[in-house]
């Protein structure tokens, strides 16, 4: 047995080359330049690659935007808060393993001190501020998983007082978007149809479109006034509660989303996944010997297999 033979994890050149197409790819134009590693934290740190977390973080700390101290604490929080809300989804031990790798590269003068949720209580205001949160995603669905944990009381508690109220209802540090950023990538890393579904619905009705525009280049107010999707109003104030499905406005960020978002995280899907294949385990195991398989056939067998993997892979999911 060969050290090809084992299914290797990326290098840091093809870390660092992931990283790169993902925020080329990113829709910072309209979405905000300083989202893309959000997603990129959530979805590869929920997929297992909690090691590469600090190679990230030094790559941004490169930029001029994070050239003070002060900069570096804020990014420092934006960073912490996405893996605080990762850990409603993906449980705590990646998230915890990602926050001691960053901390292991941290300068001591960078390191951000605060406590985002000193005071809070698992009380029944929390309780009404996660289900808001929850509500407002969820709509009029919210009625039928509250029948479903009716008989589930314990999951239900978790995930009002818990995963909506504790970790996921606070948008002081990342947004509301940003939240959901986080939580969609979580989720759809670990490949889970059913809560996807129920958070890309959830992204259309907190208002994308409208959170887009206070992500503009000087970040300092709305560059211009957009439709929001959830309801059937335009260029006017709108009642963020209603929502109306299949408004022109919902069509138009179906297909932003199928687009742009969609593309991203299959592409970290793809660089979680790609190398977990079977066939290089059959290898160790002796098929090459049984069948009377060479090193060219073999190649040539996991080129034809990838080939076909990736072009069944999207329309499968």
């Amino acid at each position: 047995m060969t050290a090809t033979d084992i299914p290797q994890d990326p290098t840091k050149e093809e870390a660092l080359s992931l990283f790169k197409a993902v925020e080329e790819k990113f829709p910072s134009k309209t979405v905000g330049k300083d989202k893309w590693y959000v997603l990129t934290f959530a979805a590869m740190v929920g997929g297992g690659g909690h090691e590469f977390a600090p190679l990230l973080y030094k790559e941004l700390i490169k930029r001029p935007e994070y050239h003070t101290s002060e900069q570096r604490q804020a990014l420092m929080r934006r960073i912490r808060e996405t893996l605080l809300k990762l850990v409603s989804v993906a449980g705590v031990c990646k998230p915890l393993d990602a926050i001691f790798d960053i901390d292991a590269v941290t300068a001591p003068e960078d390191k951000d001190y605060s406590f985002s949720r000193e005071g809070w209580q698992c009380d029944e205001e929390n309780r009404k501020r996660g289900f808001a949160w929850q509500d407002r995603l969820y709509k009029h669905n919210q009625g039928a998983i509250d029948n479903a944990l009716s008989s589930q009381k314990d999951f239900d508690w978790i995930s009002k007082n818990i995963s909506y109220g504790l970790y996921l209802s606070d948008h002081s540090i990342i947004n509301d978007v940003e939240t959901e950023l986080t939580v969609l990538g979580g989720i759809m890393i670990q490949n889970l149809p059913r809560e996807t579904g129920w958070h890309l619905r959830g992204t259309r009705r907190i208002g994308v479109d409208a959170a887009m525009a206070t992500f503009s280049e000087e970040h300092k107010s709305w560059v211009e006034e957009v439709d929001n999707v959830a309801t059937l109003e335009s260029k006017k104030h709108v009642d963020k509660t209603d929502f109306v499905e299949g408004t022109d406005e919902e069509k138009k960020l179906v297909r932003k989303i199928d687009l742009f978002l969609m593309p991203t995280i299959w592409i970290l899907y793809c660089f979680s996944y790609m190398d977990r294949t079977n066939i290089g385990n059959a290898k160790v195991a002796g098929m090459d010997k049984d069948i009377g398989l060479s090193s060219t056939q073999y190649f040539l067998a996991i080129v034809v297999f990838q080939v076909g993997y990736v072009i069944a892979e999207i329309p499968s999911k």
